[in-house]
């Protein structure tokens, strides 16, 4: 069962990572790929293999990765 929760952790992870991508520029499909995930029946699933509630999860997916897409972008406007 290890091994499931692990996968289920990557996955999660790697969810993550495209939401912070954004929805713009060259990584667009993936993070419509992830935001679309989220409302799927296996993200639940990964959710609950992963020890934390879905509805809890997705919403601070979402949160930190707009977050992290506005430091980016502040970052990137005092860098010019």
């Amino acid at each position: 069962m290890e091994g499931h929760k692990a996968l289920a952790r990557a996955l999660l992870r790697s969810t993550y990572q495209d939401l912070c991508r954004g929805a713009r520029g060259p990584y667009r499909s993936t993070y419509l790929s992830a935001r679309r995930f989220l409302d799927t029946p296996l993200f639940e699933v990964c959710c609950r293999l992963a020890g934390t509630r879905p509805q809890v999860l997705r919403r601070e997916m979402l949160r930190r990765a707009a977050a992290h897409r506005e430091r980016e972008q502040q970052a990137a406007r005092k860098a010019r």
